[in-house]
């Protein structure tokens, strides 16, 4: 799942959620575009936290030598030609609400395209 983020020096990015610690109530996260060096664990109930594409739009990571998560395996395209054959079929009704949608479209289909231009 994607969010936006404050990184360290109060920027809002892209992030996308990689654990979720129920106990402590906290999620880690790792920004798209820098490395693992610069995960998080955050509170969920945080102010640094929002739903995705409140504060950002695009690419936030970063400018020169970006670290993406690149998904290019024969298995995922063809998954992703299958998501995107059924929400056309469908009129955009196989969406569950307005947040799936962004997240996929916003989300999922966007990195993806977006790391085939970066290539």
């Amino acid at each position: 799942m994607y969010l936006d983020a404050k990184d360290t020096v109060n920027n809002w990015c892209v992030a996308q959620i990689k654990n979720v610690n129920p106990a402590e109530k906290t999620i880690q996260i790792k920004f798209d575009g820098w490395s693992s060096k610069y995960d998080i664990e955050i509170k969920r109930y945080s102010t640094k936290i929002a739903p995705f594409r409140t504060h950002t739009v695009g690419y936030t990571g970063q400018m020169s030598g970006a670290l993406r998560d690149f998904k290019f395996s024969p298995t995922y395209m063809s998954h992703l030609e299958n998501r995107v054959n059924e929400i056309i079929q469908s009129d955009f009704r196989c969406f569950n609400s307005a947040y799936e949608c962004t997240q996929f479209l916003r989300g999922e289909l966007f990195f993806y395209v977006d790391s085939l231009l970066t290539l």
